[in-house]
């Protein structure tokens, strides 16, 4: 691919076969399901692509959009579900490839068996990218150990996985609310489901047990990037917990997280960790040469930048 190349590298799509299908399942869908058909681009490959051409090459990896599969169907039926999701989106790519370079798997982790061997089917039959899975699971986190093969696989297969938050608006943001109001669902909550999904796939240890597993995450990381600097909390957290080995909390908190939007996928996409880790390295020479006093003023100077932050949020 050319140097000025784009790759859009999580772009949501709604093939034809597998909305029909979607629709004979979970025939009311509600609010995502107004918002869903609202969207033409999500169906209508001509005005797609017309808005591609805008951008010169343009190229978009493409995965299915909310709401996650295993909301609509468990068992067989979701199953039988990504399956055709995932057939119609390797045809997409087969009949576009200068548009779709690849595709991103979708999965129904009600059964996590059948999604391994799917997960095993999408990528080494189709050709698929790597997989998609939610912030929950019909409800239950991604560190149950009930989930673990599915990471196991994709470790072993060397295929990202794409993590999209699963928040709604029956979810209240105040237990005497029946559901969310304002759009605060998505507008912060997805952010925060995408953010508490990763910590606690550090916590438990996932990263540590498959340290060359990636993750692909939504709405540039979630809170992550904007928190991780200011907030204290993580080391504070890593340090109490048993089941996580002692480290700075960048380190811990190792998750590949990439821009969503990446303009030359070698440089963002490949180079990404290796740029995190030359930054590591760049940050420990300096504390190196830096004078010890500097350090234990830093130390001084710390509780009182902490308390003009909660200060600056509690107005």
């Amino acid at each position: 691919m050319a140097s000025e190349t784009i790759v859009d590298i999580y772009c949501h799509i709604f093939p034809d076969k597998f909305f029909q299908e979607m629709n004979r399942i979970a025939p009311r869908l509600g609010n995502i399901g107004a918002r869903l058909r609202g969207v033409k681009k999500l169906f209508d490959l001509d005005e797609r692509f017309r808005e591609m051409d805008k951008f010169g090459d343009y190229r978009e990896i493409i995965s299915l959009p909310n709401p996650p599969i295993e909301d609509l169907a468990g068992g067989k039926v979701g199953l039988d579900l990504a399956r055709i999701g995932n057939d119609a989106m390797a045809e997409l790519c087969a009949r576009h490839r200068e548009r779709f370079p690849t595709f991103v798997a979708a999965l129904s982790m009600t059964d996590v068996e059948g999604s391994v061997a799917e997960a095993r089917r999408a990528v080494k039959e189709l050709g698929a990218g790597g997989v998609q899975i939610f912030t929950n699971l019909a409800g239950r986190p991604l560190d149950d150990p009930a989930f673990e093969p599915i990471f196991a696989t994709m470790a072993e297969l060397d295929r990202p996985i794409w993590l999209h938050p699963a928040r709604t608006a029956a979810m209240p943001d105040y237990p005497a609310e029946q559901k969310s109001r304002f759009e605060m669902w998505w507008c912060f909550g997805w952010p925060y489901d995408t953010s508490v999904a990763m910590v606690r796939m550090v916590f438990a240890g996932l990263l540590d047990r498959y340290p060359k597993l990636a993750v692909v995450t939504h709405h540039l990381g979630g809170m992550i990037p904007a928190r991780a600097p200011a907030s204290r909390l993580p080391a504070r957290l890593l340090r109490r917990h048993r089941a996580v080995r002692r480290r700075r909390p960048r380190a811990a908190l190792r998750a590949r997280v990439l821009r969503q939007r990446a303009r030359g996928v070698r440089d963002r996409y490949a180079a990404g960790p290796d740029r995190a880790d030359d930054r590591r390295r760049q940050a420990a020479r300096h504390r190196r040469e830096r004078p010890a006093q500097d350090f234990r003023r830093q130390r001084r100077a710390a509780p009182a930048r902490e308390v003009f932050l909660i200060g600056e949020a509690r107005r």
